[in-house]
């Protein structure tokens, strides 16, 4: 049934700009876009390994690879077709691409018509539950004629454009708070490598120089933690991930992976002990060694726990964030073992050379890191209170 044919529903959204009060009228998807799919095109990974270059290679999650030819030049909506997001929404499904890029079968490509704010039309899809419109098996999927028959609600013009400007200057916001963020990161990065490699050293509190730094190994100002959790008496298991450092395993995983009637062969983890896990990964290419900050609990026998006897706790965590242990690691490596762990013997582990300055400057080195850290947060801070605002927008402002 056409747009003039069916009687149209009319909505108004609950936040607006004073000077409109209009109503926004229901439109199917297919009456406010032109379907340009036919001028999609897959590539296959090997075809792309050989043209890599600098355009935008589109699939049904946004950006997924870099060639050296393109499709599109101009400004269009694309609708991820196929893929578990449409039903989780794990991440966008609905996104601008502009410039010169590619777009393969797996995205719908749509360009709006009748003068209608692109951007408008493209957060309005992002809020669209499309599981209804779900005609997949296998694997969930948006058919295009199911697609086209999609409805919303879409203000006049002049309002669309008033409403995507706005919505502009706060995504504008919460951008520059993320290069913030990420400076932040670099320069951390950068302060730690010229703060262990020593080419930026510390004075005492009388601004004499502090003594040379020693090489200590690992063994000489740590131990295995070898208690194990006889009785089960902790029940609390916890991993290692490379990004997030010491979780719940529950957490992380979303469900439980450890038997929770055979935690025995588990080792006891403090609040301050540290976890070697030999997964290797591109964030943590000889495994990540992690401080846990979380709470006591319990850890597979797969980790090594290492509890610290002597030195600055935040000093030593803040080391091995660094790469600076690396080379050591790959050194002492068996490769000839599984190729997604590190196979390295206890005696090699704790054998690892690490510096260590005197107490007084590694606190030096720990509070100024710390001190940096503490901007990263507030910026942090900063970056999930305009998402929040820009989401608490987004349920106004929209019906």
């Amino acid at each position: 049934m056409t747009a003039n044919k069916r009687q149209l529903k009319k909505k108004i959204p609950a936040l607006r700009f004073p000077e409109f009060s209009t109503e926004w009228v229901e439109k199917r998807l297919g009456e406010v876009v032109d379907f340009l799919d036919g001028k999609r095109k897959p590539l296959k990974d090997s075809d792309r390994s050989k043209i890599q270059g600098i355009y935008p290679y589109y699939g049904a999650s946004g950006i997924i690879d870099y060639i050296d030819d393109y499709i599109f030049e101009e400004e269009l909506i694309l609708l991820g077709e196929d893929g578990a997001n449409i039903i989780t929404r794990n991440s966008r499904l609905v996104f601008l691409a502009s410039g010169k890029y590619w777009v393969n079968n797996h995205a719908h490509v749509m360009r709006s018509k009748h003068e209608n704010a692109q951007s408008f039309v493209c957060e309005v899809l992002e809020r669209i539950n499309y599981e209804p419109f779900n005609t997949g098996t296998a694997q969930p999927k948006l058919n295009k004629e199911v697609c086209a028959k999609i409805p919303f609600h879409l203000p006049e013009l002049p309002e669309q454009k008033k409403i995507a400007s706005f919505l502009s200057a706060v995504d504008g916001r919460i951008e520059g708070l993320e290069k913030k963020r990420a400076l932040l990161m670099d320069y951390k990065k950068g302060l730690m490598q010229k703060l262990f490699n020593q080419s930026l050293r510390f004075k005492d509190d009388q601004g004499n120089p502090f003594p040379d730094w020693e090489e200590k190994k690992l063994g000489e100002v740590a131990s295995k933690v070898m208690e194990k959790n006889t009785g089960t008496m902790e029940r609390a298991v916890l991993t290692n991930s490379a990004t997030q450092g010491i979780v719940d395993q529950s957490d992380y995983f979303d469900k439980d992976i450890a038997n929770q009637d055979n935690l025995e062969g588990y080792y006891i983890v403090n609040v301050d002990d540290f976890v070697y896990n030999p997964r290797i990964s591109v964030t943590a290419p000889v495994g990540p060694l992690k401080r846990n900050e979380l709470r006591k609990g319990v850890m597979s026998p797969l980790y090594t726990v290492i509890r610290f006897e002597s030195g600055d706790l935040s000093f030593y965590q803040s080391y091995f964030s660094t790469t600076c242990w690396h080379k050591y690691m790959c050194a002492v490596a068996n490769y000839g073992a599984r190729h997604d762990r590190m196979n390295i013997t206890g005696s090699d582990f704790f054998d690892m050379p690490i510096p260590y300055p005197c107490l007084a400057e590694q606190q030096k080195i720990a509070d100024c890191l710390s001190a940096v850290d503490g901007r990263i947060a507030l910026v942090e801070e900063q970056v999930a209170g305009a998402r929040a605002f820009k989401q608490g927008l987004l349920q106004k402002m929209f019906v």
